[in-house]
C-alpha cells in the first residue's frame, strides 16, 4: 500500500500524493488509467473535442477522495461525463467531490456534469443528498 506524504499547512495536515495525476497506463482505446489502492479511474479525452469521459471502477471513499478530486480538478473540458457503471461503492465524501466539480462547471458556464449508468443504490445516495438536480443523470447501458 502506498502511503501519502503529508505537508503541514498551518494546523491542517494535507496529504500530498507522489504523482497523483500520472496515468498508471494507457489502455487500448487511448484512455489514461489511474490505479489506486481500491479504485481505478479511466479518463478518455480527445484533442479536438470538448468532451471528457471519466469512468470510475470499484470503490471510492474518503481514502482516495483527494486523488479523485485532483484528477477531476485537472479536467478542463466543457462537457464532462462521469460513468458509474463499474462503481461498486461511493461515500458522501465522493458525492461532495462530484458536487464541487458540478459547481465549477456552472461557474465557468460549462455544460452540466452528466452522470451515466448509476445503479439505483448510487442514485439513491444523490437523492438523499438532494443533489439530483445538480447533475444530469442518464442510463446508457445496452
Amino acid at each position: 500500500m502506498r502511503l501519502p506524504l503529508v505537508l503541514e499547512r498551518g494546523a491542517v495536515k494535507t496529504p500530498v500524493w507522489d504523482k497523483p495525476f500520472q496515468p498508471s497506463a494507457r489502455d487500448v482505446a487511448g484512455a489514461d488509467v489511474i490505479a489506486m489502492d481500491h479504485g481505478t479511474i479511466r479518463c478518455f479525452t480527445t484533442k479536438n473535442s470538448a468532451d471528457a469521459h471519466v469512468s470510475l471502477y470499484d470503490e471510492f471513499d474518503i481514502c482516495n477522495r483527494s486523488q479523485l478530486a485532483a484528477v477531476l480538478g485537472s479536467i478542463e473540458y466543457r462537457r464532462i461525463t462521469i460513468d458509474l457503471a463499474h462503481t461498486t461503492f461511493i461515500d458522501a465524501s465522493i458525492v461532495g467531490v462530484l458536487a464541487r466539480l458540478a459547481s465549477r462547471c456552472r461557474k465557468y458556464n460549462a455544460a452540466p456534469v452528466r452522470i451515466v449508468n448509476a445503479s439505483p443504490r448510487l442514485r439513491r445516495l444523490f437523492s438523499i443528498s438532494q443533489l439530483e438536480g445538480v447533475f444530469r443523470f442518464e442510463d446508457q447501458r445496452a
